[in-house]
């Protein structure tokens, strides 16, 4: 298997009552300052996944399901340069992991398992007028700050819809503790084809998938995105 299929989502219902989930997760989510999405020459995810093991994507499907969205990309702490894969599909949100046991080269398959009946989709539509002013408040200094969340993430988290931002942290901001966070992206300057990132805590998964172009005459502060935010709640945790 050289491929992990994606499955397109269900049309989404649009999420018309803006900021309620914020409410329901601890306070008005805050809107963080962009960072720069920055592009290298290199593999992308469909190259990176051939060099994972047939195995553990084996694993890895039988654990999510009907697949969502996933990329593959390169470990930053591996000593010898393979390649991570995080898949998100129906039933889990899940990892393959490069490891070396008793001098080993192996892979370690982890999974937050999600209850079906908790998950919840909201689609982002997001197409700003040239130059128009941000939909949201920068909260400077660091403002409510989400226990685990590395500091980089805010800066990534800023690139996106404020509506988008809100729905990721919702579940966070009353306390619970981000325990994995990643992010992906590939495309052009101009058009980032497919962009993923994930907040999992041991109560809640948020997931936004989806793309953003940038039109002529706009910029990256002015982009349009259309995604996906999911939430879903954990059933159980495989391996994290």
């Amino acid at each position: 298997m050289s491929d992990l299929p994606v499955v397109p989502d269900p049309a989404p219902v649009p999420d018309r009552r803006r900021s309620a989930v914020a409410r329901r997760g601890g306070g008005p989510a805050p809107i963080h300052e962009a960072g720069r999405l920055e592009l290298a020459p290199g593999p992308l995810r469909h190259d990176h996944l051939k060099t994972i093991g047939e195995r553990a994507k084996t694993r890895l499907e039988a654990h999510a399901g009907r697949i969502v969205d996933w990329y593959a990309a390169k470990a930053p702490d591996d000593p010898y340069g393979r390649a991570y894969a995080v898949v998100f599909g129906e039933r889990a949100l899940c990892f393959a992991r490069p490891r070396v046991r008793e001098g080993r080269r192996v892979y370690a398959v982890s999974a937050y398992v999600l209850d079906p009946d908790s998950h919840k989709r909201v689609e982002i539509v997001h197409a700003p007028g040239a130059a128009a002013a941000p939909a949201g408040a920068w909260v400077p200094g660091g403002g409510h700050r989400i226990l685990g969340l590395r500091t980089d993430a805010y800066e990534v988290l800023g690139t996106l819809p404020p509506r988008a931002q809100e729905l990721l942290q919702a579940p966070f901001l009353a306390g619970q503790s981000v325990h994995d966070c990643d992010w992906y992206y590939e495309g052009y300057r101009d058009y980032l084809e497919m962009f993923m990132i994930y907040l999992a805590g041991r109560q809640d998964v948020t997931v936004l998938c989806g793309s953003r172009k940038i039109p002529p005459g706009h910029s990256e502060a002015d982009a349009h995105w259309r995604a996906v935010c999911h939430r879903a709640k954990v059933a159980q945790r495989i391996g994290t």
